[in-house]
């Protein structure tokens, strides 16, 4: 696009330009993923003087509000994510007394949290397994001290793997994607066989939600680990249950 603009740098360029686009990239309020692109392409051509463009045309207005619609939604997601992971900790019998996810959420630092790993480990049951990593990848800017002990989370991947027979589907899919994610931000060191003991237990599973399916395979995706037993399984029941997919999960879906 820069590039473009570069060589084109004239009004009716940037309106040609996108009115050739809209076409692709606006075709229903629905298609959240594909309007982050549109996102992009604001930055990159200096959306404010691009604004003042734009907003005389239709097309123009039609992207800037689809935009900024699809900016509020992705905050309302984030959201709607801190409350499943509360709602699904509601429904144990014992949430009000359940020590163990009041010091994963009073942890306030990566510090904190790897304190609370080492005194409760031996406790954590999978849904507290699945929080503590979510709580992890909520702290970015804490996560590159990690890589001083790429072994710092070694306890609970074991612990993972002594307990991956209790996981339900939704609990093994969020502790693939959190660990994915944090292994792909950092230099934590994370053996081949414990995808594989992943592996065997998602092959395992009949009922899977979409989010979930999306998210485990954008996990092995994402560590480059080769699992075409899990893709493969996974491919009819995405096949049976697409009317269920957002853009989001379609797109991590694909992207896998």
């Amino acid at each position: 696009t820069k590039s473009l603009f570069n060589f084109y740098s004239s009004t009716t360029a940037i309106m040609t330009i996108t009115r050739f686009l809209s076409p692709f990239l606006i075709k229903s309020y629905k298609q959240q993923y594909q309007i982050r692109t549109i996102g992009t392409f604001f930055h990159s051509i200096k959306g404010d003087n691009y604004y003042k463009i734009a907003v005389n045309d239709r097309i123009g207005e039609g992207i800037i509000q689809k935009y900024y619609t699809t900016r509020n939604y992705r905050k309302k997601q984030n959201q709607r994510e801190l409350e499943e992971n509360q709602n699904n900790f509601n429904n144990d019998k014992d949430s009000k007394n359940d020590i163990l996810l009041q010091g994963i959420s009073n942890s306030e630092t990566l510090n904190d949290l790897l304190h609370f790993q080492h005194q409760s480990i031996t406790e954590f049951q999978p849904f507290h397994i699945s929080s503590f990593l979510y709580k992890v990848t909520q702290l970015r800017k804490d996560l590159q001290s990690i890589n001083n002990d790429p072994k710092v989370f070694d306890p609970l991947l074991s612990r993972i793997i002594t307990t991956v027979k209790d996981f339900d589907a939704p609990s093994l899919a969020r502790t693939a994607h959190g660990i994915a994610k944090i292994s792909s931000q950092t230099k934590i060191s994370v053996d081949p066989s414990f995808w594989k003991v992943l592996e065997e237990e998602a092959v395992k599973v009949e009922l899977w939600e979409a989010r979930h399916m999306s998210r485990i395979l954008w996990a092995f995706a994402k560590v480059n680990y080769n699992s075409p037993e899990l893709f493969s399984s996974m491919a009819l029941k995405i096949m049976s249950n697409l009317d269920e997919f957002n853009s989001q999960d379609l797109a991590n879906t694909v992207w896998a």
